[in-house]
């Protein structure tokens, strides 16, 4: 209450009982308080929202002042006249109604033209091809993919017109979230996992063999995989056969070597299995075959949203292989199954929003959105009001406490109105996403029993007591180029150049300045990399160190055992050459910690910050980064960075921290975020103990700035061309799927 005098709440309708509590204990002092909402656009119940909350507004403040926002800066007057008119039949219940107020939006800009457009189908083949041929036209009036929306009730309304649009080779992000092990890309790796776990599965091997992985021919694998069924044996076990030069059935040579190829590669990962932990196994099954390779160099943005969720499945593998000590790919396998069982099916990704791709979404999460051109489809009866539905989770009614809106005799009719209702607004939410035009479609054929009619609320936004019959036939050419072959995917779509802040960090900016094209592998497509041992080396020793710092800076005392204790117990078995190897640097970072203890237990310098986050603005750059360690001295900050690294030679070390852009951009970030002096920058090389020391002058630190704008130019404009340099290529993550490496 002391800190929080002036509260601005927008969106108010969408807020809840317990969000409302908090906000009266919040304003019981200042009684500042402003709320913005619009009861016509609360459409969020079954998360809990209350639309009772804008009715006892004014019982609990009678004080308050009302504004009545009726300016509209985004549509035209005849979208948002049919709007009024659709969202009238909510009355009595309406605040406008209630309160006797006039809502009545006013466009602030004329229309050009028809604003509004209904087309009736006679089949949902012709209504999804009619969306798909009158987007191709916008784009040829000027109109951008980015500038039109698709909006569906359901998800799965959306299936017919994302294929549509794929034949139409129109970029498009689906925000329909249908579930991650569901989407081809992640379908290849589990049955993969699976066909390398259990060789009693012939569906997963089967799934794989005639994926883009391997390409099998359809009909020889039906044949192979008949004969298994008819000899009750496992799949696996005649791959095994063909492979071996004898199969059973007459198959194509292509099809024998491409048998082959998936047998050996099943020999290759089992024996991998046996040492290496499951992340390692399915990193190597994408670079071995290619696949990973393969969706980088199509260049779409359908095969960037793969890669995403190719990484969204690693990060679950990450997660297991954090749970427990046994990370072996057939333990994983378990694991997914156990998931998979409890209904566990994470989102899929989304293109960014900086793409230039007609957005595909349903109205719910179209809230807040405008787009200059709008298809609200599908829209008939069944579905638009949808049938209610029984939430998984039902929101209690006590938790809703909504009895303004339900009133006290809250029986099943007046369910069924309230459900209406909302339907009815959701509907009015779509409507109004649209600035230039909006475009209502539906068919009466949707491949059910019987020919649908068209939505009530398509009648009620223009007044009419029924729908004309000028329905819109597909004619028999267009019939047969419906079940032509789909054309190839659309090529990469140039996302439109990155406007406002901007927000970059050390590492964004340095990967950029090596290869604009590693870095938007790294931060743009998120390409999934298996850790390099010297990251997982140095992420332990920096999380050892830190640990016994703060019991430092607390007054605790840690002892070398205790120190060599933690620092076994964080270690990580990740992305090593070999057991050996792991070993070599295990025992590496035990000495160098034991330097460190050392070094430490003799110094009398206590860290001032540890891991102290900082952010600042240069222009429309957003700066980001974290400092390891800073020390308050008697000539100034010490900004200490560890580097897990072995600098024996102390001139190298200076010369090091000198030339440091990390060090000169984080001076840089001090001086701009404290008031106290800087007095140098230090590079401690862990392993030889030896640090490196750096002044840094006005000069280097303006080169440092120069630096971030070079960076951030390039990203604006979207500039990610590869700079192959063999050194470079020979440590980058990507060498082995970058077609622009030097090194592979």
């Amino acid at each position: 209450q002391d800190k929080y005098k002036y509260i601005l709440v927008d969106e108010f309708q969408d807020t809840n009982y317990i969000q409302f509590l908090l906000l009266k204990l919040l304003a019981a002092k200042s009684k500042n308080l402003t709320v913005c909402g619009d009861d016509d656009q609360s459409i969020f119940r079954f998360r809990g929202a209350s639309l009772s909350n804008i009715y006892n507004f004014r019982k609990i403040y009678p004080n308050y002042k009302k504004v009545v926002l009726n300016k509209n800066y985004r549509s035209t007057q005849s979208i948002l006249d049919s709007a009024q008119q659709l969202i009238k039949q909510n009355n009595p219940d309406r605040l406008e109604f209630k309160e006797k107020i006039n809502k009545t939006l006013e466009a602030s800009r004329k229309s050009k033209g028809k604003s509004i457009h209904m087309l009736q189908f006679d089949t949902v083949s012709h209504e999804v091809d009619k969306v798909a041929d009158m987007i191709l036209e916008k784009i040829k009036q000027g109109y951008k993919y980015g500038d039109i929306a698709i909006l569906v009730r359901r998800n799965a309304d959306a299936d017919p017109f994302l294929k549509a649009l794929n034949m139409k080779e129109i970029p498009f992000r689906f925000s329909g979230s249908r579930g991650l092990y569901s989407q081809d890309e992640v379908k290849i790796l589990i049955s993969f996992i699976k066909s390398l776990t259990d060789f009693e599965d012939s569906k997963s091997l089967f799934y794989l063999s005639l994926s883009d992985v391997y390409k099998i021919d359809l009909y020889d694998l039906t044949k192979v995989s008949n004969y298994a069924h008819k000899k009750n044996l496992p799949l696996h076990d005649v791959f095994k056969r063909i492979s071996g030069g004898k199969s059973p059935v007459e198959i194509s040579d292509s099809t024998v070597v491409k048998i082959k190829r998936i047998f050996e590669n099943l020999l290759y990962f089992i024996k991998l299995a046996s040492s290496k932990n499951a992340g390692m196994v399915v990193y190597s099954f994408l670079e071995r075959t290619g696949y990973l390779k393969s969706l980088v160099e199509e260049r779409s943005l359908q095969a960037e949203l793969k890669i995403k969720n190719i990484r969204i499945f690693f990060d679950k593998v990450k997660n297991f292989s954090e749970l427990t000590d046994d990370d072996s790919i057939s333990s994983f396998a378990r694991y997914l199954d156990i998931l998979q069982q409890v209904g566990d099916n994470p989102a899929t990704a989304e293109a960014e929003l900086e793409a230039d791709a007609v957005s595909v979404l349903t109205v719910h999460k179209a809230k807040g959105l405008e787009f200059p051109v709008v298809f609200m489809v599908s829209l008939i009866g069944d579905r638009f009001p949808g049938r209610e539905r029984k939430e998984k989770i039902p929101v209690p009614d006590d938790v809703l406490k909504d009895k303004v809106l339900r009133g006290d005799d809250y029986g099943q009719e007046q369910k069924e109105k309230s459900y209406l209702q909302e339907e009815r607004r959701l509907f009015y939410v779509g409507m109004t996403r649209a600035k230039d035009l909006l475009y209502l479609t539906w068919a009466r054929d949707y491949g059910l029993k019987r020919l649908k009619k068209v939505s009530p609320f398509v009648l009620e936004a223009f007044d009419l007591p029924r729908m004309p019959e000028d329905i819109l036939q597909t004619s028999a050419i267009e019939e047969i180029k419906r079940y032509s072959k789909s054309p190839p995917q659309p090529k990469f779509i140039q996302e439109a150049k990155v406007k406002g802040v901007l927000t970059l960090s050390y590492f964004q900016v340095d990967d950029y300045l090596t290869c604009p094209l590693k870095y938007r592998y790294r931060h743009i497509m998120r390409i999934p990399v298996l850790p390099h041992h010297n990251l997982v080396f140095g992420r332990v020793l920096h999380n050892t160190i830190h640990i016994y710092l703060i019991k430092k800076m607390e007054g605790a005392k840690l002892s070398q055992k205790e120190l060599l204790r933690e620092y076994n117990k964080r270690w990580i078995n990740e992305g090593f050459l070999s057991r050996e190897h792991e070993e070599t640097r295990k025992k590496a970072g035990a000495k160098a910690l034991r330097l460190f203890y050392r070094r430490e237990e003799n110094s009398k310098h206590l860290p001032h910050f540890l891991e102290k986050s900082f952010k600042w603005q240069l222009n429309d750059v957003k700066f980001i980064g974290r400092w390891d360690r800073i020390d308050y001295t008697d000539n100034g900050a010490v900004i200490v960075d560890f580097k897990a690294t072995n600098v024996k030679d102390q001139k190298e070390a200076d010369k090091k921290a000198r030339n440091s852009l990390q060090m000169n951009l984080y001076a840089i970030s001090f001086i701009k975020t404290h008031d106290i002096p800087l007095f140098e920058t230090q590079l401690h090389f862990l392993e030889s103990d030896t640090i490196g020391h750096a002044q840094k002058n006005e000069k280097e630190m303006e080169k440092a700035v120069e630096k971030i704008k070079e960076a951030e130019a390039g990203i604006r404009i979207q500039n990610y061309e590869a700079r192959p340099d063999w050194h470079n290529c020979s440590f980058c993550d990507f060498r082995t799927i970058c077609p622009s490496s030097y090194a592979f």
